[in-house]
């Protein structure tokens, strides 16, 4: 049984006026959420060993629905309605479900797709019965970039664990406040937004525009998040980007004395924006590492572990080890399996490369799948060589890539444009022979990396090379 039902029930006896959630300027108490999630349970008794989906932007409503069918003997199935209709059906068929849950905004696209859909379960009947939790499970799907996503079966136990987990790390106090903003039909944000704020009895801000356009805020939606206070985020590498922007802009010292944790995660975070956002802006940032396959989290920074470049410390229960670069886990916060199938493997082999130091933190270079096989024969990953030269280049940004005869490049975004004339031979004094580069560009302006991400908000390796192999418009003439 997941324990934040537990508390959640403990909560609604000792203080249920108590303000858990804000949703668009709409306050609810403990009180009013425990009705919420009532309703489910209350309302599916038909349904007993189902999977149940449910769609929806971040909300109460969303959050609720989640505890409502967790509370239940059904399995959870979040649907990502930033997936394509074809992503969604095959998904509904996968997982065999039997009924969708959806809020208003995504409810006539998934009724298209799927019969058995209705609304997010929101009258005005009081059913306070006591919550009684029951063995859970839930099927994540994560996008895939060449493959359609697998369902990663997870459970209470596993959530549990990495939910204390956090609990700990960041010292989270009934006084603390999260602002959601990822899509919280991943697992992490239902892990922060919703689960961690039952257990801790803190608050949980939701916003239905900026969850709507996460992909795409504007400066009044950071704005928004930023006057809003919150002590804890949770964020991708370009969102953390927009904050510090705007931060630099217009700096918000309420802002500074409030925050606790910016954790950020889903890919590497630039090295200059680390350095601007902890150095300059003296932001707590703590870059973590994790897969839905682990249950989300495997390690992150903290306030009293921390080091810049890397994922942070492996969370206690969980096993790392580094096998031919490969990062490979084990330990109770392992995935079930694949729906349907069991994996009953004690090592799971991540694909992604990386390494531990000697004082236990990890760094994370990328998938193995995107390592750069040179015409040298050797296998480098771009993210390796970026770390190289962030330790003596200044630059914004570095794409590297392959051109369409296989010849290593590089394509600089660089803010000291005097460095262009002796590039090469800082390149050259940096980096070993095997992995310099054929050509070197410098862009004539600055690439916006929207068009570069995938799905999931994460750099596409593929997008980058596609994009420099098939246009110069944004590039010089080489200077190598």
């Amino acid at each position: 049984m997941l324990n934040s039902i537990n508390y959640l029930n403990k909560h609604y006896n000792l203080n249920p006026e108590k303000i858990i959630f804000e949703d668009l300027n709409q306050s609810y108490t403990i009180r009013e959420f425990y009705n919420l999630v009532n309703q489910y349970s209350n309302n599916l008794t038909q349904y007993q060993n189902k999977n149940i989906g449910i769609v929806g932007f971040n909300s109460v409503n969303y959050s609720a629905a989640d505890c409502g069918i967790s509370s239940t003997n059904n399995t959870l199935v979040p649907i990502p309605n930033f997936f394509n209709d074809e992503m969604i059906s095959n998904l509904i068929k996968d997982s065999n479900i039997d009924l969708v849950f959806s809020d208003n905004e995504n409810y006539e696209r998934i009724k298209n797709l799927f019969y058995n859909t209705e609304l997010f379960l929101d009258n005005e009947k009081n059913l306070f019965k006591k919550l009684i939790p029951q063995d859970h499970k839930r099927i994540i799907y994560t996008s895939g970039t060449t493959r359609n996503p697998k369902g990663v079966v997870q459970t209470d136990k596993q959530m549990n664990i990495v939910i204390q987990n956090l609990l700990n790390v960041f010292n989270i106090q009934s006084f603390d406040k999260y602002f959601s903003i990822l899509p919280i039909s991943t697992l992490l944000e239902q892990i922060c937004a919703t689960h961690i704020t039952l257990q801790a009895n803190s608050k949980t801000i939701f916003n239905f525009n900026i969850s709507k356009n996460v992909f795409s805020l504007n400066e009044d939606q950071i704005q928004f998040i930023l006057n809003s206070l919150p002590n804890l985020l949770c964020l991708a590498p370009h969102l953390l980007g927009q904050i510090i922007d705007c931060l630099e802009k217009k700096p918000n010292s309420l802002f500074n004395e409030n925050i606790k944790a910016i954790c950020v995660g889903g890919s590497k975070s630039p090295q200059i924006l680390l350095d601007k956002g902890i150095n300059k802006l003296k932001l707590p940032i703590y870059e973590g590492y994790g897969l839905s396959e682990f249950c989300s989290v495997v390690a992150v920074n903290d306030k009293i572990n921390s080091k810049i470049g890397t994922s942070g410390k492996i969370l206690p229960n969980i096993k790392c080890e580094i096998i031919n670069d490969e990062i490979v886990l084990s330990g109770p916060t392992k995935m079930e399996g694949y729906f349907p199938n069991e994996d009953n493997n004690l090592k799971f082999y991540t694909g992604d490369i990386g390494a531990l130091d000697t004082e236990g933190f990890l760094s994370v270079y990328g998938r193995k799948d995107e390592v750069l096989i040179l015409d040298n024969g050797r296998n480098i990953h771009p993210e390796y060589i970026k770390q190289l030269l962030k330790s003596k280049l200044d630059f914004k940004e570095i794409y590297i890539y392959q051109d369409v005869e296989h010849k290593l490049c590089f394509a600089f975004d660089l803010d000291n444009k005097s460095q262009i004339n002796k590039l090469s031979k800082i390149i050259q004094n940096i980096l070993p022979k095997y992995i310099q580069p054929k050509k070197i560009f410098v862009l004539e302006k600055e690439i916006n990396k929207k068009i570069f991400l995938s799905a999931n908000g994460k750099l596409d390796l593929s997008k980058i090379s596609k994009y420099f192999q098939s246009t110069n418009g944004a590039i010089q003439n080489a200077i190598l």
